[in-house]
């Protein structure tokens, strides 16, 4: 029921907002994903459907999936989004967006979500982006940095904090999140399984944060590697200590309503960029007493999410 009241509210909201239109339903709107794997239906089609966005009969969903992340194989996949002149593009993660951004200047991209929007370029500000850019930042900086500091409340010897990234560029929220809780950032690329001990062993009772774009087996044989080194991982994996981020499922239904503003004839270049308002932490503390960690009482005051 809230959330219906919810969708109304946003409906009611756009309908009166100047200078965007109702939108027209006798027409059928096409939003192009850029994905990474995952299909619109399993995230983004039910928060648009709550706004009147049915797909099969006012909306069709034009999807690229390109098998890496190389950057010949993303521009390729965006220009076949682009050719299908579709009303909005969408995508999630900086490098995937940064495509879309350089295959059209004309079609309002929405991001699902980057790191840092202006530290990557895409857009002039968050409040006035200035361009065919608009949508969600994930504040990956801020939450980093809060959850840099509870490590090292938890690990007070502490100097330096590793990322382990799988693409390039590597994520550019992480080394100011990293110095503005005064210690040192270190870069590793993620390579084979076969070669977590040897990249791992350097850092050997410290903290590593996984790249929230990592995935797959590597990243399962990196944790298992890490927890045997007694290394705060960071990260979504199940072995992980911590976790940090927001809740997703908010999250898509602000990012449905910023979609649905594009396609009442809203202008990306102004509308605002927005900030998760429900940050989450999560802390595993079968995890800690297993890499040896104790818990202050403030750090457990900070989580939002305690496994035991």
């Amino acid at each position: 029921m809230r959330r219906r009241r919810e969708a109304l509210a946003a409906l009611l909201a756009c309908a009166l907002a100047p200078g965007i239109a109702a939108p027209a339903r006798d027409r059928v709107f096409v939003i192009g994903y850029l994905s990474g794997g995952a299909q619109p239906r399993d995230f983004i089609a039910g928060p648009l459907a709550e706004l009147g966005y049915v797909e099969g009969k006012n909306l069709r969903f034009e999807v690229r999936a390109p098998p890496n992340w190389q950057a010949a194989t993303l521009a390729a996949a965006a220009g076949e989004l682009v050719a299908a002149k579709p009303d909005v593009l969408i995508a999630l993660m900086a490098w995937r967006v940064h495509a879309l951004a350089a295959a059209t200047r004309t079609i309002p991209i929405v991001s699902l979500g980057t790191a840092d929007p202006l530290a990557e370029g895409l857009v002039q500000s968050l409040r006035r982006p200035g361009g065919n850019v608009t949508g969600l930042s994930l504040g990956l900086r801020e939450s980093a940095e809060a959850t840099v500091r509870l490590l090292r409340r938890m690990r007070p010897s502490l100097r330096r904090v590793t990322m382990l990234h799988a693409v390039d560029p590597r994520p550019a929220f992480f080394e100011p999140a990293v110095r503005a809780a005064g210690l040192e950032p270190v870069y590793i690329r993620m390579g084979e399984a076969s070669e977590a001990a040897r990249l791992l062993g350097p850092f050997a009772g410290e903290a590593v944060f996984i790249a929230p774009a990592a995935e797959g087996a590597a990243v399962q044989r990196f944790t298992a590697v890490a927890h045997g080194l007694k290394i705060a991982i960071v990260g979504s994996d199940a072995g992980a200590l911590m976790a940090y981020g927001f809740e997703f499922t908010d999250q898509m239904r602000r990012a449905a309503a910023i979609i649905d503003k594009v396609l009442r004839g809203g202008n990306p270049a102004e509308i605002p960029l927005e900030l998760p308002d429900r940050p989450r932490f999560m802390l595993n503390r079968k995890i800690a007493r297993e890499i040896g960690i104790d818990i202050p009482n403030d750090v457990l005051l900070r989580v939002t999410e305690l496994i035991d």
